[in-house]
């Protein structure tokens, strides 16, 4: 632990060791090389962000991240975003994981709230109020399970925490759209536009955390 709290690899992460730009990972499979920099790296690097499988050049398809390994340390892809992921405390690692959540809902807010007052009494919303409840379970269950995944990959029972949160999420879209079903339209808008706004903000999670704390993974070794 460092002097201010974090762990030596959240603290190298946000001391600017992103300077690397490029690496090189091999599939163990064909054993080809695949060079990968820019944002794409950004977001492999990042143990936050939701990746699953990721491109081989070679073989000129996608390939699982326990297939591939880093070319300079022979680390496997999942093993080396494990690691730097139990690295940081748990309560930090809540935080960072929702953090592109939390910015992107509110965005979306943000934006929502003129909408809002434009269509505060809409004559069609009383006929969609059934399609925004699919929309809020759908959206929080993908979010949900999204994110629980992510955040307990490493650990054996991470399917059980992935339907967990997919419930959980799902069941707040269920209770927003309890609340918001008999409110004006004007209410409503701007809910929806935040679980928009959280759903693509979790896309977003490595250049939010960089732009937010700096915490850049890309050098990590």
């Amino acid at each position: 632990m460092t002097d201010d709290g974090l762990t030596p690899g959240l603290a190298t992460a946000r001391a600017g060791v992103g300077s690397v730009v490029a690496r090189e990972y091999r599939h163990r499979e064909c054993g080809g090389l695949t060079r990968i920099e820019g944002y794409a790296f950004l977001v492999l690097a990042n143990p936050f962000s939701c990746v699953t499988p990721t491109w081989c050049r070679e073989c000129r398809r996608f390939a699982p991240l326990d297939e591939l390994e880093w070319a300079d340390t022979g680390e496997d892809l999942a093993s080396y975003r494990d690691r730097l992921l139990v690295a940081a405390p748990f309560g930090r690692r809540c935080l960072l994981a929702f953090s592109g959540v939390l910015a992107g809902a509110l965005a979306g807010l943000v934006v929502g709230l003129p909408l809002g007052l434009l269509a505060w009494d809409a004559s069609w919303w009383p006929w969609a109020r059934d399609f925004v409840n699919v929309f809020f379970v759908m959206t929080g269950g993908i979010v949900g399970g999204e994110r629980a995944f992510t955040l307990f990959r490493p650990w054996r029972a991470r399917w059980l925490f992935h339907l967990l949160g997919v419930i959980a999420g799902c069941s707040v879209g269920w209770l927003t759209w309890m609340n918001l079903y008999w409110a004006p339209a004007g209410v409503a808008a701007p809910v929806a536009l935040a679980f928009c706004g959280g759903w693509m903000g979790a896309s977003f999670t490595a250049p939010l955390m960089k732009l937010a704390w700096g915490s850049d993974y890309r050098g990590e070794r």
